[in-house]
C-alpha cells in the first residue's frame, strides 16, 4: 500500500509540475523572444524639441571614442547607404544563412547578397547574431552587422576590423526609430551623412506608416518597402531616441544581472559572451527540452555554435533584453528543473 501510494504522489507531482510548466509558458511568451518591443512616446509631438542628428552622433561618440558615428532612421537605411558608396548591381556582397527580408532587401536595392563564399565577393556582411561576436571567412569590404548588440561604454566594437558596424536602437533599446553607422574613420561618416542629408523624398507620411505598422499591414507594408532608402530625421524622432539611449549603463549593469543567474542555473548553453559585448537572448541547448518533456520547439532558432556560420544548430533563445524582468527571468529558469 504504502509503495502504491509513494508511485501515486510521483504521477501527481510529475502532472503537477507539468501543469506548472504550461502555466508559466502561456504566461510568459515573450521570455522566448528575440527584442524588445518597440515603443514610441507621443509626447515627443509635443514637446518644443530641437534636437538635431548631430546631438544623437555625440552620445555615441562618447559612448564609442573609437568610432565615428552617423545616425540612420533605422540600421537598414544605414545598410543601403553604405553599399550605395562603394558598390553596384554587378558585385556580390556575402550574407549569412538564413539572412533576414530586411536585410536582402536593403543589400538587393544596391549589389547582389549571396550566402556563398566565393572570389566574387566584394564585400562581407557579418552577422553578430544575437549580440555573440562571429567570426566567419571574410573577403572584401567588412560591415560588422551588430544590430541587436548591447555594446557597454567604451566597449570593443569592430571586433573583426570591419570598416564600418551596425546598430539598430529598437532592438539594443525599444526605440521605435533609429540605427547608427559606427565608421572606423571620420571621411567614411562624413560621406555617409552627405548620403543621409540627400535622402529627401519620404517624410511625415513614412513616420505615420511607422506608427500606424503595428495596426495596418498596409501602413506596415508601406514602411517595410521604403524604409531602407530613409533618411528623414525630424527633432520628434531625435528627441525619443535620446530619452532611451542615456540609460546604456544601467541596460549593461541589468543584462550582466541576468546572464549572471542564467550562468547559475548551469544550463548547457552555445556560444562565447564578451565583458562589453552583451547578447539580447542566451542559446540554450534545445535537447534540454526533451529531457524535461517541455514543448518548446516553436520558439527554437538556428544558431551557429562555432560563431562562424560553418555549421547551424537549433537552439531556444532565452531573452534577457530590456523587456525582460529578472523575477521573470528566474520564473523562467525553473522550467527546465522540473
Amino acid at each position: 500500500m504504502d509503495l502504491q501510494q509513494t508511485y501515486l504522489s510521483a504521477q501527481f507531482l510529475t502532472f503537477a509540475c507539468k501543469i506548472k510548466r504550461d502555466l508559466r509558458l502561456s504566461i510568459d511568451p515573450k521570455m522566448f523572444s528575440i527584442w524588445p518591443e518597440a515603443r514610441f512616446s507621443m509626447s515627443s509631438f509635443y514637446k518644443p524639441s530641437r534636437l538635431q542628428p548631430y546631438d544623437i552622433e555625440a552620445v555615441f561618440n562618447s559612448f564609442y571614442p573609437d568610432a565615428h558615428s552617423v545616425l540612420f532612421p533605422s540600421a537598414r537605411a544605414g545598410l543601403s547607404a553604405i553599399l550605395s558608396v562603394h558598390f553596384s548591381r554587378n558585385d556580390h556582397v556575402w550574407i549569412p544563412p538564413y539572412a533576414s527580408y530586411c536585410v536582402i532587401s536593403s543589400i538587393g536595392l544596391v549589389a547582389t547578397p549571396t550566402p556563398k563564399m566565393s572570389p566574387e565577393i566584394e564585400a562581407t556582411l557579418i552577422f553578430h547574431q544575437w549580440g555573440y561576436a562571429h567570426k566567419p571567412k571574410i573577403r572584401g569590404l567588412v560591415i560588422e552587422d551588430s544590430v541587436d548588440t548591447l555594446i557597454a561604454s567604451k566597449g570593443c566594437v569592430f571586433p573583426n576590423d570591419g570598416r564600418y558596424e551596425l546598430l539598430s536602437l529598437p532592438k539594443i533599446f525599444g526605440c521605435l526609430f533609429g540605427g547608427v553607422v559606427l565608421c572606423q574613420n571620420a571621411a567614411d561618416a562624413d560621406v555617409l551623412r552627405r548620403v543621409r542629408d540627400q535622402r529627401t523624398i519620404l517624410k511625415w507620411g513614412h513616420i505615420f506608416n511607422r506608427l500606424m505598422a503595428k495596426y495596418s499591414k498596409a501602413s506596415l507594408l508601406n514602411w517595410h518597402n521604403s524604409e531602407a532608402e530613409n533618411g528623414f530625421l525630424p527633432a520628434t524622432v531625435c528627441d525619443d531616441v535620446m530619452g532611451k539611449i542615456t540609460a546604456l549603463d544601467t541596460l549593461v549593469v541589468d543584462r550582466k544581472n541576468k546572464l549572471d543567474l542564467i550562468k547559475g542555473a548551469n544550463l548547457k548553453t552555445f556560444g562565447k559572451i564578451s565583458d562589453t559585448r552583451l547578447p539580447t537572448c542566451v542559446a540554450i541547448d534545445s535537447e534540454i527540452l526533451n529531457k524535461n518533456s517541455v514543448d518548446l520547439t516553436a520558439y527554437c532558432r538556428h544558431f551557429s555554435p562555432g560563431q562562424d556560420f560553418t555549421s547551424l544548430k537549433k537552439v531556444l533563445p532565452l531573452a534577457v533584453h530590456k523587456d525582460i524582468l529578472c523575477h521573470e527571468l528566474e520564473q523562467s529558469l525553473e522550467i527546465f528543473y522540473c
